[in-house]
């Protein structure tokens, strides 16, 4: 080969070189997303399990997006899809979602999700991407993330102190997701007077590292909140923890607190299909006589779904068993054969192998009963503060 011919092909090469070092930060090895959107990969989307809908009024969830890498992650979409029953009809709150198109590094958000009132049993899945928007596609189903969100209606009682406070979230997750989001109701108009609510083991110390997600805190019944929890690391682990309602004083004190009898547990497993019910309760009335609850599998196995009955002879069930995968949903629906039938509260039982054994999901499923709060909510939401006197 000709010495000048030889000459050129190695100084084109060598600009070849400095050109990819160059485009790649100088180290050679690009990241996984060629832009400057960086990787959404990376980012934790912790989503709650179900959202409560209520009577009069929309109802607000929340996604909690979290970046725990040291790179911004840009150019972010949210959107929702597998619209089941009243999912439909759920919306993303455009500014918590331009907040959230950029999430900075070691940093978080949340997205606000709008459930108007009225909404009956149903389900969505979040996306999100951080590709061009015409082009886009969701993530696949990670141990990031759980997609699949139930709604529920709020159901109401007059249980007297923190027990009154009905709360909803995964128990039993896969080792290695790192949180999940506990949303709860004041479901009493007796839960007590308190303007804080915090998760506390059994000895009645908090948790760490636990975030309220919803903002402040009323004890009105009816109001909603959302805690982030972090979830106990490695396999089977379990964590139990009560709720503890407090009053919090102008100057910080706490004037009085109260912890739940009833406890809570959230537990990790590997190598197990999850089937969970979304939503775990469901109100079929002459209005609404037949709905469609979902099944999603939140586990890293096979879920083998086998048979789905109803305590009360007049709901007739419609399901098909079928094997689902990680990630992947199915419906049932659930219909109110007489719909002037008295009104009764009843079960319903999904039975499934997970894999390694036999499991049985438990949710209520009533007939002509809808779930009203009483008319005022006491005592006082909120205290008032003492007035500062005058020097």
């Amino acid at each position: 080969m000709d010495s000048n011919l030889r000459t050129r092909i190695s100084r084109l090469f060598i600009i070849a070189i400095a050109i990819f070092l160059t485009s790649c930060g100088g180290s050679g090895n690009c990241p996984p997303n060629s832009s400057d959107n960086g990787n959404a990969a990376t980012l934790q989307v912790i989503t709650p399990k179900n959202i409560y809908s209520k009577i009069a009024e929309t109802t607000t969830g929340y996604v909690v997006v979290k970046n725990p890498t040291a790179q911004p992650v840009k150019n972010l979409h949210y959107s929702l899809s597998n619209l089941i029953g009243s999912g439909g009809n759920v919306s993303i709150d455009d500014m918590s979602a331009k907040d959230c198109a950029i999430v900075a590094a070691y940093s978080q958000c949340s997205i606000k999700l709008n459930v108007p009132a009225n909404a009956v049993a149903g389900s969505f899945a979040f996306n999100f991407n951080n590709t061009d928007k015409a082009m886009a596609r969701s993530l696949p189903y990670s141990v990031n993330s759980l997609m699949q969100i139930g709604i529920e209606q709020a159901y109401y009682n007059e249980t007297s102190g923190p027990d009154g406070i009905s709360i909803n979230y995964y128990h039993t997750v896969i080792a290695g997701i790192p949180y999940i989001l506990v949303n709860g109701i004041v479901a009493s108009n007796n839960a007590g007077t308190f303007n804080k609510i915090v998760l506390v083991n059994n000895q009645g110390v908090a948790l760490p590292n636990q975030q309220i997600i919803s903002g402040s805190i009323s004890s009105a019944q009816g109001a909603t909140f959302s805690i982030l929890l972090p979830v106990p690391t490695g396999d089977n682990s379990t964590q139990t923890f009560k709720l503890q309602t407090q009053l919090i004083g102008a100057n910080g004190e706490i004037i009085a607190e109260e912890n739940s009898t009833a406890s809570n547990t959230v537990s990790t497993s590997t190598g197990i299909g999850i089937a969970d019910m979304l939503p775990e309760a469901v109100y079929l009335t002459t209005n609404n006589p037949e709905q469609t609850i979902t099944f999603a599998n939140t586990g890293d196995n096979i879920a083998q779904l086998q048979r789905l009955i109803a305590s009360e002879p007049n709901i007739e069930v419609s399901f098909t068993p079928q094997q689902l995968s990680s990630g992947a949903t199915t419906t049932a629906t659930l219909k109110l054969i007489n719909t002037t039938a008295s009104a009764k509260s009843g079960s319903m039982l999904l039975n499934y192998n997970d894999g390694k054994s036999e499991k049985i999901v438990a949710g209520d499923i009533n007939q002509n009963i809808a779930p009203q709060p009483t008319p005022t909510p006491t005592p006082t939401p909120t205290p008032t503060p003492t007035p500062t006197p005058t020097p």
